[in-house]
């Protein structure tokens, strides 16, 4: 399992100087199997930066799994080239949350005026798995999902493979308990 870190601020992308060693995109990891798959963990700005990594390596199958849908884990989806290629193909997984679908989750980026292209200039062959089960697998690998206390809900994973594990609980406020929240 290979994790790379694309972005992990929360709210809001900032730049300058004194985020450089840290970085200043929201919300996204690149999380390899061992079978080189690649799962995207939410679709933060730093999407933006792994797509055209991405696109550079000639890699057009991925897995998008969304922990919630507040603006900073979904704020980079437009700006992800490969979803404006017919060569791509995503599959797109997690709880819709307070929305009805995944696909109205992330189409409501792209809707008037919040963005100049619409939501039907997508290329990509994208599916969704509007579901709240107990695990996923992704090849060798298990992803189990974790309820977190987070206004409008949301999910942390644990991602397991070959005895390594690996926990990611963004957004998890623990010293306060939110309607519906673990």
């Amino acid at each position: 399992m290979i994790i790379r870190c694309w972005g992990a601020r929360g709210s809001i992308p900032v730049s300058g100087r004194q985020y450089l060693r840290h970085g200043g995109n929201t919300t996204c990891l690149e999380i390899r199997t061992k079978d080189d798959e690649i799962l995207i963990v939410d679709a933060g700005s730093g999407i933006r930066e792994l797509g055209n990594f991405l696109l550079a390596k000639d890699r057009h199958t991925f897995t998008l799994l969304l922990t919630h849908a507040h603006w900073d884990h979904i704020m980079g989806f437009p700006f992800f080239k490969p979803i404006y290629s017919h060569k791509t193909n995503l599959t797109v997984w997690g709880c819709p949350f307070a929305q009805t679908s995944l696909k109205e989750m992330l189409s409501r980026t792209m809707a008037p005026p919040n963005f100049p292209v619409n939501f039907d200039a997508i290329r990509a062959n994208i599916s969704y798995q509007d579901m709240c089960i107990d695990s996923y697998k992704l090849g060798s690998m298990t992803i189990t999902p974790i309820a977190l206390s987070h206004p409008n809900q949301g999910m942390g994973y644990e991602f397991a493979e070959d005895g390594k594990r690996f926990v990611f609980l963004t957004d998890n406020e623990l010293g306060h308990q939110h309607e519906g929240g673990a």
